[in-house]
């Protein structure tokens, strides 16, 4: 209930078969499991994707403690994301000495961040081509088992240190990645943009980063 509105270990029953979706071109919007069941993403997910993808500094994870792991995957493979002309995303202010009291960085620094996404842009795929959306985690750890742990993985496997990672789950009770010092924002009814920025807004707030 994070990233979709249901459970894939209680509410999917493979095998999945994709839908299409009815725009031009046309790309994988859901799937239907044997009982003719439809899941597909919640309605901003996509586009927030899209963008995390063009950011270079951001790396994005899923970490998820489903009794169904190779029907998530199976999902992820087959959800797509369509293309979205994203604009070149604002310089991310990654500590508390880079930004002034209005969140901006030096001329150098929005210049290094303009190369930077202009070089990932190259890598994002043909204009209009729709995605695999599994495509567009760097990391997962999706198995059964305390979100400490997977964060643990996460730290071990991408070299970002706890207080730089941004966490957006459904259950409360993941809060216990916060001892680790992630900053969790909870969206009971699921991942939108405005829980998008109000999460944002809470990672910046405790990193002394102006300009939430």
């Amino acid at each position: 209930y994070t990233l979709w509105p249901f459970w894939v270990d209680t509410h999917a029953s493979p095998p999945l078969k994709p839908l299409s979706s009815s725009t031009t071109p046309p790309y994988t919007h859901a799937a239907r499991d044997k009982h003719g069941e439809e899941f597909a993403f919640y309605p901003h997910v996509p586009a927030l994707l899209a963008a995390l993808d063009a950011h270079p500094r951001v790396k994005v994870a899923a970490a998820s403690r489903t009794g169904a792991p190779e029907v998530a995957r199976d999902l992820l493979r087959m959800l797509q994301i369509p293309w979205f002309d994203v604009p070149a995303p604002a310089p991310l202010d990654t500590s508390a000495d880079d930004a002034s009291s209005a969140g901006s960085t030096s001329k150098k620094a929005r210049e290094k961040e303009k190369a930077l996404a202009k070089a990932a842009g190259k890598d994002r795929g043909a204009v209009g081509k729709a995605r695999k959306s599994i495509e567009f985690f760097s990391y997962m750890e999706i198995y059964p088992g305390s979100k400490k742990k997977h964060f643990a993985k996460l730290r071990e496997a991408t070299g970002v240190e706890f207080g730089d990672m941004l966490f957006f789950d459904d259950e409360k009770r993941n809060r216990e990645v916060e001892d680790l010092g992630v900053t969790m924002w909870w969206v009971p009814d699921g991942l939108d943009g405005g829980e998008f920025e109000r999460g944002v807004g809470e990672w910046r707030r405790r990193r002394g980063v102006g300009g939430a």
